[in-house]
């Protein structure tokens, strides 16, 4: 199994609902070969919107994102932040 499906297994049994998993559309990121992130059209508790960067290994790393112009802003659990071009992230339905 490719790290590919794997991510797209674990994702996919996160989002399960009355035993069905329904297909929606996030913006995606493969940020290096380990590591995925992941914009969810989902609002965040704070502000913005649901954020993840996801392992291979299964890890992740929660956050909220917000956009401004073509630059989407991470706010990570633990107060960091991270600054990306929107153009990095494609869209994929999971």
């Amino acid at each position: 199994m490719t790290k590919n499906n794997i991510f797209l297994l674990l994702v996919a049994s996160g989002i399960l609902f009355c035993n069905v998993v329904k297909a929606e559309s996030f913006m995606v990121m493969q940020f290096n070969d380990n590591v995925k992130i992941v914009l969810s059209p989902d609002k965040c508790e704070v502000a913005g919107y649901r954020a993840a960067a996801q392992r291979v290994s299964g890890e992740f790393l929660k956050g909220c994102w917000s956009g401004k112009e073509d630059i989407i802003t991470i706010k990570w659990e633990g107060g960091d932040f991270s600054d990306f071009p929107l153009k990095a992230f494609n869209p994929e339905d999971i």
